[in-house]
Parts: C-alpha cells; sequence; structure tokens
C-alpha cells in the first residue's frame, strides 16, 4: 500500500472512530434525559406493574400496597418518581439488575426510550448510581 493510501485509511478510520464516540455521547444524554424525566414525573406509571415484579424480593424497598398486583391500581397508587427512587436505592444496594430494570420500567409507555434504555444497561447503571 502506497503512503497516500495508508494516509487514506487512517483518515477513515479516525472519522468511524469520531462516528461511534459522538453516538455513544448521544446514547448516553438520551438515557439521562429520559431517566432525569423518570425521576420527576407523579403522574400515572405506566410501568408500575413492570417495576414492582422487577423489585420485589429487594431487602429495604418499600413496595406500595394494593389488595391485588394490579396495572392500574398500581400506575395510580406509585409514581414514577417513588418507583425511580426504589430503583436507585435497590442499585446501591447491590439490587443492581432490579434497579436497571425498574428503570427500564419507567419508561414503558415510550417503546422507542425502553428500546434505548434496554440497548445501554450500563449507562442506567450509570445513572442510578449517580443520581441525586
Amino acid at each position: 500500500m502506497t503512503l497516500k493510501g495508508m494516509f487514506v485509511v487512517a483518515l477513515l478510520f479516525g472519522a468511524v472512530l469520531t462516528v461511534n464516540q459522538a453516538s455513544a455521547q448521544d446514547a448516553r444524554d438520551a438515557v439521562y434525559t429520559n431517566l432525569n424525566w423518570s425521576a420527576a414525573d407523579s403522574g400515572f406509571n405506566e410501568g408500575g406493574l413492570c417495576g414492582f415484579e422487577a423489585l420485589q424480593g429487594v431487602a429495604g424497598v418499600e413496595l406500595p400496597e394494593v389488595p391485588f398486583v394490579e396495572y392500574y391500581a398500581l400506575g395510580n397508587v406509585w409514581p414514577r418518581v417513588d418507583m425511580m427512587n426504589a430503583a436507585i436505592f435497590a442499585y446501591r444496594s447491590g439490587f443492581r439488575n432490579a434497579g436497571v430494570t425498574a428503570a427500564i420500567c419507567s419508561q414503558i409507555h415510550n417503546p422507542a426510550v425502553s428500546d434505548l434504555l434496554s440497548q445501554h444497561p450500563d449507562m442506567v447503571g450509570d445513572w442510578l448510581g449517580s443520581a441525586e
């Protein structure tokens, strides 16, 4: 390969690397933005049942008491903000998978965001570990 050819290959490799780094930062920004929204929202919690199931058995997590575990009951009595606080507690208490799963559940109403979070559980974990 000529010197010019090696330069072109190096240039293309650098461009691909830059695009991948930008894409990772874009994904991180989107993950954090959506989890910040979940952590502040107190409306109907579409992911309540999903989060309840993810956090069952986590020591120290107070789950809502409802006479029967049902989607509409949990969605109305367990605000998303409370579920996110439980997810943070679970994650920081060593129940990392349960915390990440519950955080992903917080966006179950938005399939595109839920898919994004599911594709980046490491970023979800980073957010749970650093949330204030």
